[in-house]
This record gives structure tokens, C-alpha cells and sequence, in this order.
């Protein structure tokens, strides 16, 4: 046994004995025991427990209880490390990933349009290097332990801005907020935004869709939000290009208390839908 355990087992015991004594003068047991004084009543039967088989046992059953609650411990130590990483890996792909991969997109538009079209090819320079400058933000968040970063104040708004910066050219795209945004908590408008754009941004990274739907229904008591595409469609059962993305969304849905559902057809199309109870938010401000 390590000494340090081994010291906290002794002291244990000794307010273990410390608090028996105290309740044989708190009771007047040791006061009614006969002849003798309290405290030689009170040595005589701190004797006795000594001698008692359940008293030898004692040292082994606080080592047992010391051992499970430091394992206890490093579990949920392990734990908090994982759960960590996991956010530093969603908070990566989603916001740096989505950064450089619009970089990288805009320099390729860059390239094809500089010769044919000079103007546009000027546009894109530009977005590429705003698209760079907010992945360097985003790093800058990440190594400062990802501090609290701006509410989006406005879902709508911040989709459709995505949209704005995303290449869309050959996609017939449509945003549809309903319901008042006032009633989902800031934290649940930010996350269903990043997994709302990353299902988007799967779908025209990945899918050649015609078309694209962001739909978000808002009641006092959930928020659903669907992304709805008729690309070529994929293989649910089995590996998934991106995949990555999609274990990303599927994680910040659960910590939201949600519950995220991919379906898809192949050359029919996907839908990825997102629904997150808001009960106790948003009921208040019903008129």
C-alpha cells in the first residue's frame, strides 16, 4: 500500500474512533457503564472495538473505497479528456475546415475565371482571402481554449450568408425560417447553424444536387431543421465519404439534447434533419 494511502487509512481510523468516543459521552453510556470514570469507560470499549474482527477488517475495506473512488476518478478524468478532444475536433473541422475548404474553393474559381472573366476572378480572390483571414480567427479561438465567441443573431440570416459565399452557380437553393428565432437559447442557435451548414456544404461538396432546401420550423418547444437535396444520393449502411462531418453533427446534436437523422437514396438525394427540444425556453414570451 502506497504511503499516502496508507497515512489517510490511519487518520480515517482515527476519527473514526475519535467520533465513537464522542457518541458514547454524547449518549451518557459511558456515564450509566457503572463504576469508573467516562474516560476509563470510554478506553475500555475503545478497546474492545479494536479487538473486533470488523475492526481488523477495517484497513483493507478503506483501501477497497479509496481504490474505487481514484479509479472512479481517473475514469472520469479519461473522460473529460476524450469529451474535449471530441469538441476540439468538432470546433476544427467545423469552423476551420469549413474556412480552409472555402479557401481552397475560391482560389480554385480564381484559377478557371482569371483569364475568361477578370472581374469575377477578382471577387474570388477576395473571398478567398476573407475566408482565410476567419480561419486564422478561428485558430486563434481554438488555442485560446475556444473562448466564448459572438451569438449569431440571427439563424436566417447567417444561413443565407453562408449561402452567399458558398458556390451555388448550378444549384437552385431556398431558406425557410419559420417561427421566432427569440425563443431558441444563443448556444442552440450557433450549434444547429454549424450543423445545419455542414450538412449543406456536404451536399454541394459532395452530391451535384439541382437543388437545395434549408428548412428550420421554430415552436416554443423544439427546433427542427432540415437540409433536403436531390444529388446522387449515398450508402447509409456503409462508409461514408465525410464522414467525419457527419460524426461531428451527430455529436452536437446530442449535446444539445437533440437528435440528428440522415437518410438518403442513391440518385434521388439526402435529407439530414435536425430536431432540438426547447422545453423551458421560449414558452415565457408566448403573448
Amino acid at each position: 500500500m502506497a504511503d499516502g494511502t496508507a497515512g489517510l487509512v490511519a487518520s480515517l481510523q482515527e476519527e473514526i474512533l475519535a467520533v465513537y468516543e464522542d457518541g458514547l459521552r454524547l449518549t451518557g453510556l459511558a456515564a450509566a457503564a457503572g463504576t469508573g470514570s467516562a474516560d476509563e469507560v470510554c478506553a475500555d470499549a475503545r478497546d474492545m472495538l479494536i479487538a473486533s474482527s470488523s475492526w481488523r477488517s477495517l484497513p483493507t475495506t478503506l483501501r477497497r473505497v479509496l481504490a474505487e473512488r481514484d479509479a472512479a476518478e481517473q475514469g472520469r478524468i479519461s473522460q473529460a479528456v476524450a469529451d474535449e478532444r471530441r469538441r476540439i475536433a468538432r470546433e476544427l473541422h467545423d469552423r476551420m475546415g469549413y474556412c480552409l475548404s472555402m479557401t481552397q474553393r475560391q482560389l480554385e474559381l480564381y484559377d478557371i475565371r482569371r483569364s475568361t472573366d477578370p472581374a469575377a476572378a477578382e471577387g474570388h480572390w477576395s473571398g478567398a482571402w476573407e475566408a482565410l483571414r476567419d480561419s486564422m480567427r478561428h485558430l486563434r479561438a481554438v488555442t485560446c481554449t475556444l473562448h466564448s465567441r459572438p451569438a449569431l443573431h440571427s439563424l436566417d440570416a447567417a444561413l443565407r450568408a453562408y449561402l452567399q459565399s458558398a458556390d451555388t452557380a448550378d444549384v437552385t437553393v431556398t431558406v425557410h425560417v419559420n417561427g421566432d428565432e427569440s425563443w431558441v437559447p444563443p448556444r442552440v442557435v450557433d450549434e444547429s447553424f454549424l450543423v445545419l451548414r455542414e450538412a449543406a456544404r456536404n451536399a454541394l461538396a459532395h452530391a451535384t444536387p439541382r437543388s437545395l432546401r434549408i428548412s428550420v420550423d421554430i415552436t416554443p418547444y423544439e427546433l427542427c431543421g432540415t437540409v433536403l437535396d436531390n444529388g446522387r444520393g449515398f450508402d447509409t449502411t456503409g462508409p461514408v465519404r465525410g464522414s467525419c462531418g457527419l460524426a461531428s453533427m451527430t455529436e452536437r446534436a446530442d449535446a444539445l439534447g437533440g437528435r440528428l437523422l440522415c437518410t438518403s437514396l442513391i440518385e434521388v438525394g439526402t435529407r439530414v434533419r435536425l430536431t432540438v427540444p426547447l422545453t423551458g425556453h421560449g414558452v415565457e414570451n408566448i403573448a
